[in-house]
C-alpha cells in the first residue's frame, strides 16, 4: 500500500527505526532563504523579515544495522545541492533464507537529511504560515515470502516467527522555540508540520501474544511522483512572539528494512524479505520548489 499524504510518523512493519526525523535535529544543512510575513498582514506593502543564512554545512544522518544473513546498504547517501534545490538518497536491504543465526536475520537503512535556518527571526508577533513544497521522483521495491509454518512456544515469552519488509520516503518541517521550552501545541518548545510520505509496509508475524499481518506478500513495487507542501501553522499556542528566537527545520528521511527470523520457535519453509527505495538515480530525486509564508 502506498500513502501519500500526512503520516503519523508511527514505525511500520517490524518498526525498527533508527534515529527518526526529529532526532535527527542534531545534523545541519543550513540553505535557502525564507521570506516570512505574518498571516496577519500577508496583504499590506511591508518589507518582508528575512531569515539570515548565516552558515552552510553539508553533513546528513545515516545509519545501517544488519545481521545474521542480510545485508544493510546506504546506495546513495542523503545530500542535497545548493543550485538545483535537489534531495538525493537511496538505500537497499535483503534478508534472504538464513539456516543458522535467524534470530538476528535483519537489515534497515535510515537516511535523514535536515535544512535547517537558525535563528529564525519574525518582524511582527502574530499568527505565520510557512510553507516548503516538495516534489519527488522515486522507485520502490520489497519482496517477501514468510515462512510456511511456524509452531510457537508458548512456554517461552519470546518465541516467535517474522518476515517483513518496508520503505519509507518522508518530509516535515519542525520549528523550535529557542527562547520557551513550553512553546508549542505539545508545550515542549517546538511544533511541526503534517508529512508527505510514501511508505509501503509488509508482514507477517507469529507471537506467543498473537499473530499479526500486513500487505500482500510476494514482490511489489511504487514508481512514480509523491508531491506535498508541509506547512507549519503558527497560531493559537504556537503563534510566534517577536522577542523571541526560533530554529526551522526541514527534514528528509529515506528508509528501507528487511527481516526473516525464528527465534525459539520451529519453522517450516524459506522465508525471505527485501526493500529498496531509490530517490537519487535514473531521474528519481527530490526537489524543494519553494519556501514561502502565505
Amino acid at each position: 500500500m502506498i500513502e501519500v499524504g500526512p503520516m503519523d510518523r508511527k514505525a511500520v512493519g517490524r518498526g525498527v527505526r533508527h534515529g527518526g526525523l526529529i532526532a535527527a535535529a542534531g545534523t545541519f544543512l543550513v540553505v535557502l532563504l525564507v521570506a516570512l510575513v505574518p498571516v496577519s498582514q500577508a496583504a499590506a506593502a511591508r518589507p518582508l523579515t528575512i531569515i539570515p543564512i548565516n552558515s552552510l554545512a553539508d553533513t546528513y544522518y545515516t545509519v545501517t544495522d544488519y545481521g545474521g544473513c542480510a545485508t544493510a546498504k546506504v546506495v546513495h547517501a542523503p545530500a542535497f545541492s545548493y543550485t538545483t534545490h535537489e534531495f538525493k538518497g537511496a538505500a537497499a536491504t535483503t534478508a534472504p533464507y538464513c539456516p543458522s543465526g535467524w534470530s538476528t536475520n535483519e537489515g534497515t537503512v535510515n537516511e535523514e537529511l535536515v535544512l535547517q535556518t537558525t535563528p529564525a527571526s519574525f518582524a511582527h508577533s502574530g499568527n505565520y504560515l510557512v510553507k516548503f513544497v516538495w516534489n519527488f521522483t522515486v522507485d520502490e521495491t520489497w519482496d517477501f515470502s514468510p515462512f510456511s509454518k511456524c509452531v510457537i512456544n508458548y512456554a517461552n515469552p519470546t518465541s516467535e516467527c517474522a518476515t517483513g519488509a518496508w520503505v519509507e520516503l518522508e518530509a516535515l518541517a519542525v520549528i523550535y522555540d529557542d527562547s520557551n521550552s513550553t512553546w508549542g501545541p505539545y508545550g515542549e518548545g517546538y511544533a511541526e508540520s503534517g508529512v508527505v510520505a510514501a511508505v509501503t509496509s509488509n508482514y507477517v508475524e507469529n507471537f506467543t501474544f498473537g499473530n499479526y499481518s500486513g500487505g500482500p506478500t510476494g514482490a511489489g513495487s511504487f514508481s512514480g511522483y509523491v508531491n506535498g507542501t508541509t506547512t507549519l501553522h503558527l497560531s493559537g499556542s504556537s503563534s510566534i512572539v517577536r522577542s523571541d528566537t526560533y530554529t526551522i527545520q526541514a527534514l528528509v528521511a529515506v528508509d528501507a528494512g528487511a527481516y526473516a527470523l525464528a527465534v525459539n520457535a520451529k519453522a517450516t519453509g524459506k522465508a525471505l524479505a527485501s526493500a529498496s527505495v531509490n530517490c537519487a538515480t535514473a531521474g528519481n530525486h527530490g526537489l524543494l520548489r519553494s519556501v514561502t509564508e502565505s
